[in-house]
């Protein structure tokens, strides 16, 4: 094995500007490994590569800095022997593009600034609150008491976009709360004192002293790692202390493992990655996500879909032009010659011809013409295409998931899923089933899921304000008899702890099975079922229709 060490190649005193030129090294001189020496690298977006990016979900397309860029390279393993980069300012930190037998290992990324402000409350009565700065307060400031978030140097600035509230002792969501819990931040009124407290006014409810409040200026600017049109792609022991955006965003890739990796607090940090922890779109092959450790993100901790595109004209009986529905999914490579698509009614979301598209030309970032092999006549303007060719199998095993915003996992594959052997506690939904046509547009009706052996540990706590399930499938606007959107779910071997006792809702499904589940602290345990074709039940728990 040739190995390339950090340390010994000719350093410039930039770590940015030395991170690029070991990588240009190792392609040019065809390393099989690079090795950077365990020690905390700092990141100047000012001498960082840079490339137009697409990110799924996060809604600002074009020019991106990234402080490691790994593109078009195979066979390579890059070990950073549990280093940590610090990255500041906006950022894709580490981007992996065209590239195939990548292993990514013992890497932390860290950003302080990603326009969260966590304040610990210390006081309050009626309707105010004084609460203490702990970390990111730099980028917030208050005029005409309101209060702003820097989005960068040049003075741009964001209005707030939600609060979040962790408990002070246990570090999970405070239960009975969601967004928002003492009120819209925009209807607020705020003080700045010169030494480090914040008086909020016009409160809805006084939080426990001691309690956490996060402050939040949205903005999805840059994902902690990027994946796209990349194959057998591994991360082992690569985890986000903090990000803008998602934590690990896959897209448009094949066969993806990590193992080992997160999003983890630091110090006494509640929070980590600025949505979703890791999401999927379009990927093939076998996605499989092994004894990883998920907490304080403000999204889900998986979410894995494809795409409904928008048939918007006929161009003659073999050409449509498609559009790409929600404005955080445009510029998205998702249909290429050869792939099979399922055309599906926007009333029921059921699926009714399939076509094989001959050619795709993508006239701009949102709009597409396609060419298919076979006459579209039979698909109606206004209804939708889904991409059966890029769908994937998913592993989620052994994981934790706890203390994070909203729900656990979020699931729209096609290919067999397995979630087996995890521990939930979730303040919202732990496993959700959604594919949608109203808002993001995320496809996939699941075919063949497994649930088996988890343990789901209070989850839903925060009284309806992300769900009301630990287990439920969204319904859809129509439904047609005998005819089901989802295929068959097994809930068996698990264990769920709950007071609220509404286990799942299932809707939509051809088959459910729920067996041999350990029910704790429930009275009379529930499942509600609609449009159901068949379901299996265990003795003690009630079926309500």
């Amino acid at each position: 094995m040739k190995v390339l060490n950090f340390s010994e190649c000719v350093k410039s005193g930039n770590d940015t500007y030395d991170f690029m030129q070991a990588i240009r090294k190792c392609k040019q001189e065809k390393y099989d490994k690079i090795v950077f020496p365990k020690s905390v690298y700092e990141i100047d977006t000012v001498y960082c590569e840079q490339r137009n990016l697409n990110v799924t979900n996060h809604g600002i397309n074009g020019p991106k800095r990234i402080a490691l860029l790994i593109e078009e390279m195979q066979g390579v393993e890059i070990d950073f022997c549990g280093s940590k980069i610090v990255t500041h300012g906006i950022i894709n930190p580490v981007v992996i593009r065209n590239s195939r037998n990548v292993t990514l290992k013992n890497l932390y990324l860290d950003n302080p600034e990603t326009m969260v402000m966590q304040t610990v409350v210390e006081d309050g009565e009626d309707d105010w609150i004084k609460v203490k700065i702990c970390s990111g307060g730099e980028q917030f400031f208050v005029k005409n008491e309101m209060l702003y978030c820097a989005y960068n140097q040049e003075d741009l600035y964001v209005l707030l976009s939600s609060m979040i509230e962790f408990n002070g002792v246990t570090g999970e969501i405070e239960r009975g709360t969601a967004d928002n819990p003492i009120g819209h931040p925009l209807e607020l009124k705020y003080e700045k004192t010169d030494d480090g407290y914040i008086i909020i006014r016009r409160v809805k409810r006084i939080p426990p002293i001691g309690n956490y409040i996060l402050i939040r200026g949205y903005c999805r600017a840059g994902s902690g790692i990027f994946i796209e049109n990349s194959e057998k792609i591994e991360l082992k022991n690569v985890n986000v202390h903090a990000c803008y955006g998602m934590g690990f965003v896959v897209q448009f890739s094949k066969d993806i493992t990590f193992d080992s990796c997160g999003t983890r607090r630091i110090g006494n940090r509640m929070y980590t990655a600025g949505a979703d922890a890791t999401h999927f779109v379009g990927c093939q092959g076998d996605i499989k996500v092994r004894n990883c450790y998920f907490e304080g993100q403000f999204d889900d901790a998986l979410n894995i879909h494809g795409m409904y595109l928008g048939v918007t004209h006929r161009l003659s009986n073999y050409k449509l032009l498609v559009k790409q529905m929600h404005y955080q999914a445009t510029g998205l490579p998702i249909i290429g010659r050869g792939d099979e698509l399922q055309a599906v009614s926007i009333f029921n979301h059921l699926p009714f011809a399939k076509k094989t598209v001959k050619d795709v030309e993508y006239l701009n970032d949102q709009i597409m013409e396609v060419e298919f092999e076979e006459e579209i006549t039979d698909i109606p303007l206004g209804d939708l295409l889904e991409n059966l060719t890029k769908t994937a199998n998913l592993t989620f095993e052994k994981n934790i998931v706890k203390d994070n915003r909203a729900r656990g996992l979020l699931l729209a594959g096609k290919g067999k899923t397995k979630i087996i052997d995890n521990y939930f506690h979730t303040a919202g939904i732990a496993i959700m089933f959604e594919a949608e046509i109203g808002w993001w547009f995320e496809a996939g009706a699941t075919a063949d899921v497994i649930i088996s052996g988890n343990k789901f540990d209070n989850c839903q706590t925060s009284n309806g304000g992300w769900g009301n399930y630990v287990i439920e499938y969204v319904p859809r606007d129509e439904t047609v008899e005998d005819e089901y959107f989802h295929g068959s779910v097994k809930i068996t071997d698990n264990e769920f702890i709950t007071n609220h006792g509404m286990l799942a809702r299932f809707n939509n499904i051809r088959e459910v099975v729920l067996d041999n589940n350990l029910i704790k602290n429930a009275a009379e345990p529930k499942v509600f079922v609609y449009h159901l074709g068949m379901i299996t039940t265990q003795k003690g728990v009630k079926v309500l229709k």
